[in-house]
């Protein structure tokens, strides 16, 4: 006799697949789903940087390389002075485009303000739909940054500059935009900027001849470090050649070192936030930043440069944590614009060297040998 049992399929153990062509088809749909929206991304970003271009100032760069320099009210200050029109030869632009120009959403601070009577000036005003464009391209191109508010950002349009190494600066802790246009001639070398990856300069701490100190900036004759004086944070200027004898300690995590302030150093957060004055900034004291970052050790970047140089495309980097210069023997001739915003509305104190107004000597900061200040 055959005895024969029966086990309800929902007793195995075993999990049971079942291929269906409809799960194959499925995915093959989503993935030229997620393909095409791709492509449609692209295409439209494509045409948000060409509008761009097509709606660049024609006429509103200084051309004078003397107007170029130091003028608080159209230029953003002294940065310019970084921006190297005054190492290029007289005549060498006669048939191209030269110089610089700011403007933005809204103006760089008070000062403006007041200088033009309202929160924005009659040349942004003028080119609103250029500014817009360029807002639309750059949300696009970087969504993870879309909580960025428009209304704090500018843009720096610049032609025939030979960039000087330095960096930014810092009005917030925000990544800046660059594009630079395509050469006419394709056998041309286009521009190239190099973004330096080390130090980074407000966030880490480094090593210099056995002493720890807080990488502050780079200007153009000139690098400044944050250490310590009599117990108190100090301001060092050093020749920016120390800037090969850097060694990495650490990285300070969630928070940037914007100056020195009294026997403190003021902070702000590495998130997006607007401060309206400067008050409204927090204060540690050096050995707690000291004490923070060891925490974090940091190597130096396996790739030292970030090299920006592919045209009619955005580049992104934080031009006030990295120092960022015009590669040699690229085409410095070609226009070029620079987005960034400015959540700190007002520069703190706690990031200038002041000098004694008798005798001109430094009043918060020391020269190390072999240190020279920018002459404008």
């Amino acid at each position: 006799m055959t005895l024969s049992i029966c086990v309800p399929l929902t007793a195995l153990s075993l999990p049971l697949v079942i291929k269906t062509e409809s799960n194959g088809g499925e995915r093959f749909k989503a993935e030229a789903r997620s393909k095409k929206h791709g492509e449609t991304c692209a295409a439209k970003l494509s045409c948000f940087c060409k509008q761009t271009w097509n709606l660049f100032p024609p006429n509103g760069l200084d051309k004078a390389k003397a107007e170029c320099l130091c003028d608080a009210n159209i230029n953003c200050g002294g940065h310019q002075t970084s921006l190297g029109f005054d190492v290029c030869a007289d005549g060498a632009f006669e048939d191209c485009v030269v110089g610089t120009r700011s403007l933005g959403l809204r103006c760089e601070n008070k000062h403006s303000v007041k200088h033009w009577g309202s929160d924005m000036c009659l040349f942004s005003r003028k080119h609103i739909n250029f500014l817009n464009a360029a807002h639309s391209s750059t949300k696009m191109k970087f969504p993870e940054l879309r909580k960025l508010t428009k209304d704090h950002m500018r843009a720096n349009l610049v032609a025939g500059a030979r960039t000087n190494a330095h960096a930014d600066t810092m009005r917030g802790a925000t990544p800046n935009f660059f594009m630079v246009e395509k050469p006419a001639n394709d056998d041309k070398i286009s521009f190239c900027l190099l973004v330096r990856m080390f130090p980074n300069f407000k966030t880490s701490i480094v090593l210099l001849d056995g002493e720890l100190f807080i990488p502050h900036k780079q200007k153009r004759s000139h690098l400044m470090l944050t250490g310590l004086k009599n117990d108190n944070p100090h301001c060092f200027v050093h020749p920016t050649k120390h800037m090969e004898k850097l060694e990495p300690c650490g990285d300070l995590k969630g928070f940037i070192v914007v100056g020195t302030k009294g026997k403190k150093m003021q902070v702000v957060s590495d998130e997006h936030v607007v401060h309206p004055t400067t008050e409204t900034m927090d204060s540690i004291g050096y050995g707690t930043a000291i004490e923070l970052a060891t925490q974090h050790p940091a190597t130096k970047p396996f790739q030292m440069n970030k090299c920006c140089d592919k045209p009619d495309v955005w580049h992104t980097f934080a031009g006030w944590k990295h120092s960022h210069m015009m590669a040699p023997n690229c085409d410095h001739r070609l226009r070029r614009i620079h987005v960034f915003h400015r959540p700190a509305r007002e520069e703190t104190s706690a990031t200038r060297t002041r000098t004694k107004q008798k005798t001109g000597e430094p009043a918060n900061c020391t020269f190390m040998a072999g240190a020279a200040g920018d002459k404008h």
